[in-house]
């Protein structure tokens, strides 16, 4: 009974600590590097008739003007400068706080299709780059081809983490990709515990880009319509004084809204759900009853509805949503 006391104060307290604004994530990482495709393909058009390079300098400036001033933001690049050079492979900005964003935009828009594709060897440099800090890191890499100069990206990554000691994550956009390429690049990001987003047009790969950020540095807001009156401390008194149950929600993509509605009373729950929010999982404790939940992801416009979910005294309710 103590310890679920201490939980109940537990959560009352991150409820008032938000209740003048919509609830906020804290970042998953302060370590970001992305590593830039420059090879000589990426002067072949996307699907909407873009340069595929001048697709992804587009979709990083739009990025960087979201990512928070605080973010520890590097960019390689390989395949700018030199053909048929494997060793073509630059950090062209240092891992650094992202101070001047205006500095990491115009590198981008020096770049040039030149070279070569040598994932493997700008994968462990990146990984090399983020052995100094702290925390969980990310590589976001955007290419529009697999492997071209012999190495096994796959097999690198999937050692990255337990060789260094550090917990990174790869996640990878292939631009406009054969079936081939997609299949390396797929078991690029599954060896590196991330995601593959599949981009055809330069609209694609901009959202694509948002996702990642969205998932693994920005901060979410999770917007469950919490307009707390002048009734929130008696609220809060009567949250303490429920045996309250546990919603958990395990879904794949990133969740954009999330509306409670009391089957009974056919209300929206306002002010009484505390989200918490873990890579993909959201979890809130709510009183006893039947509920309704609508979500909807970032990257899907359509609304997902699961009616009559029994929220019961101490227990646990998971709810998978593919």
């Amino acid at each position: 009974m103590m310890i679920k006391k201490l939980l109940n104060i537990l959560y009352i307290i991150i409820f008032l600590l938000y209740s003048n604004s919509s609830l906020t994530e804290e970042k998953k990482t302060n370590n970001l590097i992305i590593i830039v495709d420059s090879s000589r393909s990426m002067l072949q058009l996307t699907r909407d008739g873009k340069e595929k390079l001048w697709s992804a300098k587009a979709a990083l400036n739009k990025l960087i003007d979201k990512l928070p001033s605080d973010t520890n933001v590097g960019l390689m690049v390989f395949g700018h400068r030199q053909k048929n050079k494997c060793d073509d492979i630059e950090m062209v900005l240092p891992v650094a706080p992202l101070a001047d964003p205006t500095i990491i935009k115009g590198k981008l828009n020096t770049l040039k299709p030149t070279g070569v594709t040598p994932l493997t060897a700008s994968l462990d440099r990146a990984s090399e780059h983020l052995k100094k800090f702290k925390g969980k890191s990310t590589i976001l890499l955007i290419t529009d081809g697999k492997e071209t100069c012999g190495g096994n990206p796959v097999e690198l990554v999937s050692n990255m983490s337990d060789k260094q000691g550090l917990i990174i994550i790869v996640d990878v956009v292939g631009l406009n990709v054969t079936a081939i390429e997609r299949k390396q690049l797929e078991a690029i990001a599954k060896a590196g515990g991330g995601n593959y987003y599949s981009a055809n047009t330069s609209h694609e790969l901009s959202e694509a880009v948002s996702e990642v950020a969205e998932e693994r540095v920005i901060a979410i807001e999770v917007d469950i319509n919490t307009n707390f009156s002048e009734e929130t401390e008696k609220q809060t008194k009567t949250l303490m004084d429920k045996d309250l149950g546990t919603l958990l929600i395990n879904y794949s993509h990133i969740l954009n809204s999330i509306y409670i509605y009391d089957k009974d009373t056919n209300q929206r729950v306002d002010g009484k759900a505390i989200w918490i929010h873990l890579e993909n999982q959201y979890s809130t404790n709510l009183e006893p009853g039947l509920y309704m939940i609508e979500l909807q992801s970032v990257s899907e416009k359509e609304t997902i509805k699961i009616d009559n979910i029994r929220i019961k005294p101490n227990k646990k309710t998971t709810i998978n949503v593919d």
